[in-house]
């Protein structure tokens, strides 16, 4: 009844009901499942094991799909913006912008030698063949990467130069100070990775890095945020 969706609050519409038991699943049926077809014996190790083998199949994904010389084809075509290119060699679903900072990420992934995990970094939704289909949602980076000693956050962005002052300096900020916050005392550094820059913008993180910046998150402060800008042409 069209009431029950707009004047019944204890209708199930309005109710927070799991998927599971909306398809009526069996939380240690599932689990004996798991265990049995991933060889493990407690409940601890499946996503760990879950973890690793999505790792295994992005590498091996990237060795076939895109190696050094595929990412070195396509990252000059994003400031060409010859986009039915781009999409014909990655992917026909996504949005350029999202592209980009998936390609991005492959390639730093290719300039650290592999020396972190691609499938925890990316904040990016994929599907089964780990081929991209949106940008995550969310006040996260685009990219987190952590290494044994540091924090590298990737910022990502196709808006030209005068497009980034109004869309790019303050939630770059934020993320970044988020993230240095959330990282204490941890080294936190991020990078703004454009085709072009808009010296203004870049010359505004320059100025706050020497002023304790409030994290949105909580009530603590960062007492240096670090943000380097990088051109498209510098990763090439």
């Amino acid at each position: 009844k069209y009431s029950n969706y707009e004047q019944n609050l204890n209708f199930s519409f309005y109710q927070d009901i799991s998927l599971s038991n909306i398809l009526a699943l069996d939380h240690d049926v599932i689990f004996k499942k798991l265990q049995e077809s991933l060889n493990v014996t407690d409940k601890a190790t499946v996503l760990s094991r879950v973890a690793t083998q999505k790792e295994d199949k992005f590498r091996s994904f990237i060795d076939k799909k895109f190696s050094k010389e595929v990412i070195l084809k396509i990252l000059p075509l994003f400031s060409e913006r010859r986009d039915s290119e781009i999409h014909n060699l990655v992917s026909e679903y996504a949005t350029i912008p999202t592209i980009f900072e998936y390609v991005v990420g492959i390639a730093w992934y290719h300039i650290s030698n592999e020396k972190f995990s691609i499938s925890k970094s990316l904040n990016l939704t994929l599907d089964g063949n780990m081929l991209l289909l949106s940008h995550a949602v969310g006040g996260a980076g685009d990219i987190v990467i952590n290494y044994k000693d540091l924090t590298l956050m990737l910022e990502v962005t196709l808006m030209n130069a005068q497009a980034q002052k109004r869309g790019e300096w303050e939630p770059v900020l934020r993320h970044a100070t988020n993230l240095t916050v959330d990282c204490a005392p941890r080294n936190v550094t991020t990078l703004f990775i454009a085709d072009e820059l808009d010296d203004n913008t870049i010359n505004i993180w320059r100025a706050v890095a020497q002023a304790p910046m409030k994290s949105s998150n909580n009530d603590e402060y960062a007492d240096l945020v670090k943000i380097f800008p990088m051109t498209n042409n510098e990763i090439i």
